[in-house]
């Protein structure tokens, strides 16, 4: 009885209690109040019998706070607040998005629009031979050979390795005339070490290799198939009617002569564009298409990155035997410029099968990186050359191999001037800057050794793929080649009297002049062709020598280093380009909107010139330099205002202005 009066009295105090909130915990019995202004809020947790109990605002009492003016306002304003920072994150959001610099454009560019291309003639780079040999291979460079010099490639800042035909030949061509295309010579190697050199540069490099399909050898087993009329093969090549004493018609091949062979035991002739030894394949034949296809599928199927199509100008020929036009140019009847080959050159199906071998390069395509490229060389005018791009809807290769210079013309700023603006004119910045290959005269040999830088900048900052041949880069010439050493099979035959190493490709062919040593460090036997004489002083080992780019005007390497680190810039990747001169020096300006622009100077005059920049190319007073073909950039002043002075440039010097 007494407990029960506690609890009443108890109760009866908190009920006194209508102007006060207070919170009491009785830590005897575990209990919890809370008192709201008497308002009756409590709460009682027993932990004895676990039970919970509470007692909030009824609806009553919620509405009377809710119909409370102070509340009301406080609403009022909090959803006022709301909308009003809403809307302001809006208009914030907005000016934002207009006022600040949006991100530059940045095309779908390609690894092919981006790399720097290096081309091996494989049979003169580097012979692996360690000891003395008299096997066929010693003194010949070989793929082995090629492996061991990767990280020079490395070093140039090349990231694109076009390799020249290795497939197993019948030795008249140096691997042109083919016998099996999915077979590489015995004389480079085996098919394990092109593996192992695709795997060593799978995540560094690109592999171009040559693709032949106009000819093959003449041991080629389609072509011993062909001349016996047996199956299939009878028709995989060009045969025409003739007799031994009676060509079909005055067709000529690209060496001279007669484009026309007799066969005595098929009693037919059969064309060859180039060397009697390499007969061209029908290529209007479905059979023989469907040969190649698998053949270029096969490379593909081994990670080959591209394709340079051999012979794309010459790969299918008119409906027709009749004669050619004459030229009339003051020529020998027997050499290729005696007619015009129209019926011979450029036809609109050999578009068609580069279009197809694209179809199926593309076909590779399976994800971003795995691009396939084809480049072909084709000579004659822009319009010409520019059908084997193809169309919109019937692609053709990616490349045209030509030429920044025309070196028929003289070597001037205007000429250069012309025949760049016309390509730009005419849309064609998808050109694969090349200065020769393995059948044409060497870089320093055409321009002269003053003026290979200046034809470097051209080939590396033009818009396009620079593709360089092995040696360019440190100014090898072409070779001296006595009688007694001739390998081409355009003059082995001729005699001594009548020997013309001009119409010889073997100066072309020497070997790459790695060091100053016997044999310029290319092999340790006797190299298939003598090395160039000037190897003593124009070799890698001596342009990468400690304190060689002191002596710039000795050194190209160091320049070619250079552009190659220069190209990567985005405005040299995909910018728009224009071009002029001032007095006898080029300057070409490329800028992408959104980053640095740059301006190229080339004196390709013979003296020096001093030119007011702030006249030249619309580019500001302030200006950095980032390229000196004679000076390294950190022995000279480099932060430059033309506001305050002019330029001087001496005879084939390149300089290389960077501006905001």
């Amino acid at each position: 009885m007494a407990e029960t009066n506690s609890l009443d009295e108890e109760k009866k105090g908190l009920t006194d209690m209508n102007d006060s909130a207070a919170v009491e915990i009785d830590h005897d019995d575990s209990t919890v109040k809370f008192l709201n202004g008497g308002k009756g809020i409590d709460a009682k947790e027993d932990s004895g019998s676990g039970d919970i109990s509470f007692t909030g605002l009824g609806k009553e009492e919620l509405m009377k706070y809710a119909d409370d003016p102070f509340w009301k306002k406080v609403r009022i304003f909090l959803f006022v607040l709301f909308w009003v920072g809403w809307l302001a994150m809006l208009i914030a959001a907005i000016v934002i998005i207009v006022l600040a610099p949006r991100c530059p454009y940045r095309p779908d560019t390609k690894w092919y629009d981006e790399n720097t291309a290096y081309q091996v003639y494989p049979k003169s780079f580097k012979d692996s031979s360690e000891s003395q040999s008299t096997e066929p291979s010693a003194g010949v460079g070989d793929l082995k050979g090629l492996s061991s010099k990767l990280p020079y490639f490395k070093d140039l800042g090349v990231k694109s390795l076009y390799i020249n035909s290795f497939y197993k030949s019948g030795n008249q061509d140096n691997g042109m005339d083919v016998v099996d295309h999915k077979q590489i010579d015995s004389i480079f190697g085996t098919m394990d070490q092109f593996k192992g050199i695709r795997k060593q540069t799978k995540n560094e490099m690109r592999i171009i290799l040559d693709f032949i399909p106009n000819h093959t050898s003449r041991n080629h087993t389609w072509f011993e198939s062909s001349r016996k009329k047996e199956g299939e093969y009878k028709d995989y090549y060009v045969w025409a009617p003739c007799t031994q004493n009676s060509m079909p018609n005055n067709w000529l091949s690209v060496y001279g002569g007669s484009a026309w062979e007799y066969d005595s035991e098929r009693q037919e002739c059969y064309l060859h564009t180039y060397l009697k030894e390499e007969p061209d394949l029908n290529l209007q034949n479905p059979d023989v298409l469907r040969e190649l296809d698998e053949i270029f599928r096969f490379w593909l199927d081994l990670g080959v990155d591209g394709f340079n199509i051999i012979g794309a100008e010459h790969l299918v020929e008119a409906n027709s035997t009749a004669n050619e036009t004459l030229s009339g140019l003051p020529v020998s009847t027997t050499d290729y410029a005696y007619l015009e080959h129209t019926l011979t050159r450029n036809q609109p199906e050999s578009v068609s099968l580069i279009s197809r071998w694209r179809s199926i390069a593309d076909s590779y395509a399976t994800k971003p990186g795995k691009e396939k490229m084809l480049m072909v060389a084709a000579t004659g005018s822009i319009n010409e050359t520019s059908m084997y791009y193809g169309t919109a809807s019937k692609k053709g290769a990616h490349f045209v191999l030509t030429s920044p210079v025309d070196f028929s013309k003289p070597v001037t700023a205007s000429n250069i001037e012309s025949r760049i603006r016309d390509f730009l004119d005419a849309g064609q910045t998808k050109r694969a800057w090349t200065y020769g290959n393995q059948d044409e005269s060497r870089l320093a040999t055409k321009a002269g050794s003053k003026m290979v830088k200046a034809m470097l900048a051209l080939q590396m900052l033009l818009p396009g793929l620079p593709v360089n041949y092995y040696g360019n880069e440190i100014g090898m010439e072409n070779g001296n080649i006595p009688y007694a050493d001739r390998k081409d099979i355009l003059v082995e035959s001729v005699s001594l009297a009548n020997y013309d190493q001009s119409k010889s490709r073997d100066p072309y062919r020497t070997p790459m002049q790695w060091t100053s040593g016997v044999n310029a460090g290319f092999s340790v036997n006797k190299p298939w062709l003598p090395v160039n004489s000037n190897s003593v002083k124009v070799n890698v080992e001596t342009e990468t020598a400690y304190f060689s780019d002191r002596n710039m005007d000795e050194t190209q390497l160091y320049a070619f280093r250079n552009l190659t680190e220069i190209r990567e810039e985005e405005s040299f990747q995909w910018g728009k380009t224009t071009v002029g001169t001032v007095h006898d020096s080029l300057w070409f300006k490329r800028h992408a909107e959104g980053f640095p622009g740059f301006v190229v100077l080339v004196n390709l005059g013979t003296g020096s010139q001093t030119v007011k920049m702030n006249k030249v190319a619309d580019m500001p007073a302030q200006v950095e330099l980032v390229f000196h073909s004679q000076y390294r950039i950190a022995e000279i002043e480099s932060n430059l205002d033309f506001d305050k002075k002019s330029v001087s440039i001496n005879p084939g010097q390149v300089l290389v202005f960077k501006f905001a």
